[in-house]
C-alpha cells in the first residue's frame, strides 16, 4: 500500500501516512452501510413526517396565560393562533417524535408552549419549547428557529442553560433544554420589592458577576444574547446566603457574531427597552458583547436602585448614599450610551465589580483591622471574594505556572480555584484549565461520515481537571525545548511537525508537561459540542481544501467554545494512548479516565491536519500509527496536572 501525497510504502490498514502524514484513501469501506449507522436525536437526523404520537384522549391542550417560572417566556394571551394548537393533540400522556413524553404544560410565550417532558432514553426530565403552529408556516421563523437552537446547543457552561435537541419538520418545530427547579431573577427582585428590602452591593454583585461568566462564555464562542433580562435569568438556591448559581436562559435571540442571517420576527425589536443598548434600540451599529454588557449593568443598577436606568439616569450613591462612590464611575463604564467608550466584555466587567467589591470591603474593615503593633497599612485585608456573595473557591495559581499578561482568565477561577489559563513558567507554552466532566465519546449522533472504530460511541467521565495546550506545540517552543528544527514549514508561529510519538515523549521529560490522553484530547475538544464538529470547518480548521498547500500561524481559526485553538486543523496531534481498532467495542458500557489499550505498536493521532481531506476533520475521528512514525502533517499539544 503506497501514499498517493508522498508515494512512500505505508503501514497496511492505515488512515494516515506515517512518512508524511497525509489522509489515505484506501477505498469505500470508510464508511459503514446506513444499516449500521445510529440514528441521531439531534436536528439533522430528523426526517419530515408526523413527529407526534397522540395518547388515546383527545382533550383539548392546555394553553396557560401566565408567565413561565424559569424558562424566561413573558406572559402572552393565547390570541387567534390558540386553536391551531389542538391539530397537534399537545397533552399531558402525548409522546412528541418517538421519544419525549409530556408531563405538564408549564408556560407560554410569543413563539410557543414550554412542556415539561420525560426523555426515556436519557432518563431525564427536560423542557421542550414547541413553536407556534402559525410561524410553522413561515419559512424565515422556521430558519430562524433551527438556527438559533443549533448555535445555542454548542453553549456548554455552568451559568447557560444547556439545549439539548433541535427538530424542524413540516408540522412541528421544538428545541429540549435542561429543566431547572429555581426561580427567575425577576421573581428574587420582586419579592424583595415586596418585602421593602434592599440588596447589598455584595449580594448585586454576586448575582451579576454570576451572569457575567457564563456570558463570557458565550461570547468567547461567538454568541451574544440580545435579550438578557431579569426574566432570563435563573436562579438556583438563594442569593442572600451566597449558595447559589445562575444561569441564562433564552438565547433565543442570539446571533453568531460572524453569522450572515438576519432572520428576525416581522415588526418585531430584538430586545426590551431599558435592557436594550443603544445601538441595539436605535441602530446605527453593530450589535456585539458590548450590548449584553450594558443590559448586565442594567441588572446591576435595577438591583441596587430598583428601577431600570432609562433616559438621564441618577448615579446609584444619589439613590442610596450608603453605596461607595465608586459605583458611580462603574455604572458609567458599563452604561455608556456609545460602545466605544463601553467597558468591553464580560470579563473586563467581572474584574472590576470584583475589584470594587474587594475594595469596599477593605474599607469597612478599616484600620481597626490592623494588628497590635503594626499600621493599618500593614494589616491583612479580608479575601476578596471571588465571585461576590457566591461559593466559587479562591484562585489558585499551580506552583509550576504563571498569569498569561494581558489574559482576563489569568485571574478568574475554574475547577478547583485553579485559574483558567496559566503559562508554564519554563517553556512558556499557555495552557488552559479542563474541568472534570463527563461526555458521550465517539462518533457524534448522525455522522455518517464516522469510521467503524469510531464506535460504539461510549459515557467517559474525567474526574480531575487537567490543563491543555492553548494551540499545538509551535516551532518556536519547539526549540526552547530541543533546540532542534525538524519542520518542513519553517516560522515561529507554525506548528511543529516532523515529530515521532517517541520523539515528542522525550523533549518532555523532566518538564512536568505530557501528552492528554485520547480521552482528554476529545473532552476539550468538543467542550460540551455532541456534533461532528464545533463550527463551520473552514472558520475553525486549516485544512486540505483552504490550506494553501502547507501549515499556518497557530491561532488564526476561531477557538472552540472553551478557547482552545485549531484542534481539527494544521497537523494532527499525538496522543498519550496506544491505539487499537476495537478499543471503544472495550469501553462500550461506560469507563472513567480512560488510558487506552494496554500495549500495542501504534499510538493515538487525533484531530486533522492541513493535508487532511475535509471530511476527516471531525471531532470523533481517530487512528494511529508506529510512535517512530514522523511526517510534515503530524504535532501535537501537551497537557499537565495541576
Amino acid at each position: 500500500m503506497y501514499c498517493h501525497h508522498c508515494g512512500q510504502q505505508v503501514i497496511d490498514g492505515a488512515r494516515f501516512c506515517n512518512h508524511c502524514g497525509g489522509g489515505l484513501v484506501t477505498g469505500g469501506d470508510l464508511t459503514p452501510p446506513r444499516s449500521d449507522r445510529p440514528r441521531g436525536f439531534g436536528f439533522l437526523e430528523m426526517e419530515a413526517g408526523p413527529g407526534l404520537t397522540p395518547p388515546p384522549a383527545t382533550t383539548p391542550p392546555p394553553f396557560p396565560a401566565g408567565t413561565l417560572s424559569g424558562q424566561g417566556m413573558t406572559q402572552v394571551s393565547p390570541g387567534p393562533a390558540s386553536s391551531s394548537w389542538s391539530a397537534l393533540a399537545l397533552q399531558p400522556g402525548a409522546v412528541i417524535h418517538d421519544r419525549y413524553r409530556i408531563e405538564d404544560c408549564i408556560g407560554s410565550g410569543g413563539m410557543g408552549l414550554v412542556f415539561r417532558v420525560d426523555d426515556p432514553r436519557s432518563g431525564e426530565t427536560l423542557c421542550l419549547k414547541v413553536i407556534r403552529p402559525d410561524l410553522v408556516a413561515s419559512s424565515s421563523i422556521a430558519e430562524r428557529f433551527r438556527n438559533e437552537g443549533l448555535m445555542t446547543r454548542k453553549l456548554r457552561h455552568p451559568g447557560i442553560v444547556a439545549v439539548h435537541d433541535v427538530y424542524v419538520g413540516s408540522d412541528l418545530c421544538f428545541i429540549t433544554m435542561e429543566h431547572l427547579e429555581g426561580r427567575t431573577l425577576r421573581r428574587w427582585i420582586d419579592e424583595r420589592r415586596r418585602a421593602g428590602e434592599e440588596t447589598s452591593l455584595a449580594t448585586a454583585a454576586g448575582i451579576v458577576g454570576s451572569i457575567l461568566d457564563g456570558l463570557g462564555a458565550a461570547h468567547v464562542a461567538g454568541v451574544v444574547h440580545r435579550d438578557l433580562k431579569p426574566e432570563n435569568v435563573m436562579l438556583l438556591g438563594e442569593p442572600l446566603e451566597g449558595d447559589f448559581r445562575s444561569k441564562i436562559m433564552d438565547f433565543g435571540i442570539a446571533r453568531a457574531l460572524a453569522g450572515d442571517s438576519a432572520l428576525t420576527l416581522e415588526g418585531a425589536v430584538i430586545g426590551t427597552r431599558g435592557y436594550m443598548a443603544p445601538e441595539q434600540e436605535f441602530g446605527g451599529g453593530a450589535v456585539g458583547p458590548q450590548a449584553d454588557v450594558y443590559a448586565c449593568g442594567a441588572i446591576l443598577y435595577e438591583l441596587l436602585c430598583e428601577i431600570v436606568p432609562a433616559g438621564r439616569w441618577l448615579d446609584p450613591t444619589e439613590v442610596r448614599p450608603d453605596l461607595e462612590p465608586a459605583i458611580d464611575q462603574l455604572m458609567k463604564r458599563v452604561l455608556a450610551q456609545h460602545p466605544r467608550v463601553r467597558t468591553g466584555s464580560a470579563a473586563e466587567f467581572g474584574r472590576a465589580l470584583r475589584t470594587l467589591v474587594a475594595a469596599t470591603s477593605r474599607a469597612e474593615a478599616g484600620p481597626s483591622a490592623a494588628p497590635k503593633g503594626g499600621s493599618a497599612a500593614a494589616a491583612k485585608a479580608p479575601e476578596p471574594p471571588t465571585s461576590p456573595a457566591s461559593s466559587r473557591p479562591r484562585l489558585v495559581m499551580p506552583d509550576w505556572a504563571e498569569p498569561i499578561p494581558g489574559d482576563p482568565w489569568s485571574s478568574e477561577a475554574g475547577d478547583r480555584g485553579f485559574a483558567r489559563a496559566v503559562r508554564d513558567r519554563q517553556t512558556g507554552i499557555e495552557l488552559l484549565l479542563v474541568p472534570a466532566g463527563s461526555y458521550r465519546r465517539g462518533a457524534s449522533p448522525g455522522d455518517e461520515e464516522a469510521w467503524p472504530y469510531e464506535r460504539p460511541a461510549h459515557h467517559v467521565t474525567i474526574t480531575r481537571p487537567f490543563y491543555l495546550g492553548r494551540y499545538p506545540v509551535t516551532q518556536e517552543e519547539w526549540r526552547g525545548l530541543t533546540g532542534e528544527r525538524p519542520s518542513r514549514f519553517t516560522g515561529d508561529r507554525r506548528p511543529v511537525e516532523q515529530v515521532s510519538w517517541t520523539r515528542v515523549m522525550k523533549a518532555l521529560e523532566g518538564t512536568g508537561l505530557r501528552l492528554p490522553t485520547e480521552a482528554e484530547w476529545e473532552y476539550a475538544a468538543r467542550a460540551g459540542c455532541t456534533e461532528a464538529r464545533y463550527g463551520k470547518l473552514d472558520e475553525i480548521a486549516w485544512h486540505g481544501g483552504n490550506s494553501g498547500g502547507k501549515t499556518q500561524p497557530v491561532g488564526d481559526k476561531r477557538p472552540n467554545p472553551w478557547g482552545f485553538h485549531d484542534l481539527l486543523g494544521i497537523v494532527l496531534e499525538w496522543c498519550a494512548d496506544c491505539f487499537e481498532n476495537d478499543e471503544y467495542e472495550r469501553c462500550k458500557g461506560g469507563v472513567v479516565d480512560p488510558i487506552g489499550p494496554n500495549g500495542g505498536l501504534r499510538r493515538v493521532l487525533r484531530g486533522g491536519s492541513w493535508l487532511t481531506l475535509p471530511a476527516a476533520c471531525r471531532l470523533s475521528a481517530r487512528d494511529g500509527i508506529e510512535s517512530t512514525g514522523e511526517g510534515s502533517s503530524i504535532g501535537f499539544r501537551v497537557a499537565r496536572t495541576p
